[in-house]
C-alpha cells in the first residue's frame, strides 16, 4: 500500500531520531579507546650509547593507567627522566629488563620519558626490543610506535689521504701520505685498498714506528698496525704506475682504519684525495711548453725535473728541457 504524506512525515522523522540516537553512540565508542604510544629518541645506537624513549598516554576519563614496559635484552643502565603528571610509582628491575610506571586517576593525558644504556659488549648487528602494555580500570592496551633499537657499527672518518703527484706518467712513481686521527687513544690497524694492481709500492715512513706494515705481492694492499696508545698516527708509502698503463686511466685508492684497542673494533674511513691519473709519456720539451708561448719556462723545467727524480723520463730528455729553458725559443 503506497504511503501516506502523513507516514512519509512519520517515517523520516523515526529515521532522524535513530540517527541520532546512533551517532553520539559511534562518537562515544571511538573516543573510549585510549591512545598510546613510544617514541624512541635515536633507535640507531653503538656499544655504550644511550636513547630517551617516552610513552604517551591519552584516556576518555580520569583512570590513572599503569605502564609495563618489556626489553629482550638487558641494559646495562635504565632510569626515569621526567613524568607528567607525576607518577605514583616508575622505575627499572635490578635486571634492566623491565620498567614500570602507575598513576592515580588524576587526569586524562599521562607521559613518562626515561633513558637506556647499551652495553659496552653489545654486538654489531643485533638488537634490543621493546614490548609493552598499558593497564587502564580493567582493560590492557599494547603500546605501539617504535618498537627496536639496533646496534650499528658507524663509519666516521678517522683519517685523510693526500697523494704528492695526481698525475703519473707510466713507470712513474708518487708519495702518498695518511693521517691518522682516532676519536680517543687507539691502537689503530689501517688497510689501503688499490683497485687496480700497481706495479711496485713500499713503506716509506710510519709515526710512532708500525708494529708491521708492508704491500702485499699483489701490489693491491697496503697495511700498517701500531701497539701504540694515542691518537695521532701516520703512513708514507709509495706507488709506481705500470710501464703498460693507459692514458687518461685512474687508480684509485680506497682505505679504512679499525681500532683494535676500542671495544668490538670501532672503525672509520680514510677521506681525502683518491685517484691517480695516467698521462702521456712526455717525447721531448715540447711536451713541457707553455700552450700560449710555446716556450719552455720555469714551471715546464720543474715539472720536467720532478718527472726525472721519480724515473718518468730519463735524463736525455730532461737535458733536452733544460737547453730550451736556456734558449728561451719556442718549442712547438
Amino acid at each position: 500500500m503506497p504511503f501516506s504524506k502523513a507516514h512519509k512525515v512519520l517515517f523520516i522523522a523515526v529515521i532522524a531520531v535513530c540517527l541520532f540516537v546512533i551517532a553520539p553512540t559511534a562518537v562515544s565508542a571511538q573516543t573510549d579507546t585510549p591512545t598510546i604510544e613510544r617514541t624512541i629518541e635515536d633507535t640507531e645506537l653503538q656499544p655504550g650509547e644511550t636513547t630517551e624513549v617516552t610513552v604517551e598516554i591519552t584516556t576518555a576519563q580520569e583512570q590513572g593507567p599503569f605502564v609495563t614496559e618489556t626489553f629482550s635484552s638487558a641494559f646495562s643502565d635504565v632510569y626515569i627522566v621526567s613524568d607528567s603528571p607525576r607518577s605514583q610509582i616508575a622505575g627499572p628491575n635490578d635486571a634492566n629488563t623491565e620498567f614500570t610506571a602507575g598513576w592515580s586517576a588524576d587526569g586524562t593525558a599521562y607521559s613518562i620519558t626515561y633513558e637506556v644504556a647499551v652495553p659496552e659488549n653489545a654486538e654489531f648487528g643485533s638488537s634490543f626490543n621493546f614490548s609493552g602494555t598499558t593497564t587502564i580500570g580493567d582493560s590492557d592496551y599494547d603500546i605501539t610506535g617504535d618498537d627496536s633499537i639496533s646496534i650499528e657499527k658507524r663509519q666516521t672518518v678517522y683519517g685523510e689521504r693526500t697523494i704528492e703527484q695526481g698525475r703519473l706518467i707510466p713507470g712513474q712513481k708518487t708519495t702518498v701520505t695518511v693521517d691518522i686521527n682516532l676519536p680517543e687513544e687507539g691502537s689503530p690497524s689501517l688497510t689501503e685498498t688499490f683497485e687496480q694492481p700497481f706495479s711496485d709500492g713500499s713503506v716509506v715512513e710510519t709515526t710512532p714506528r708500525a708494529t708491521q706494515a708492508g704491500v702485499n705481492n699483489a701490489n693491491t694492499e697496503i697495511i700498517s698496525q701500531w701497539s701504540d696508545i694515542q691518537q695521532n698516527y701516520t703512513l708514507v708509502y709509495q706507488v709506481k704506475m705500470p710501464q703498460n698503463a693507459t692514458p687518461g686511466e685512474a687508480y684509485s685508492i680506497s682505505g679504512s682504519v679499525t681500532d683494535v684497542n676500542a671495544d668490538n673494533g670501532a672503525s672509520g674511513e680514510i677521506t681525502g684525495a683518491t685517484d691517480i691519473t695516467v698521462r702521456e709519456r712526455p717525447d721531448g720539451p715540447a711536451d713541457y711548453a707553455n700552450p700560449e708561448t710555446g716556450e719552455v719556462d720555469s714551471q715546464g723545467l720543474t715539472s720536467a725535473f720532478s718527472d726525472w727524480k721519480t724515473a718518468g723520463v730519463g735524463s736525455k730528455t730532461l737535458s733536452e728541457v733544460f737547453n730550451a729553458w736556456k734558449s728561451g725559443n719556442s718549442v712547438t
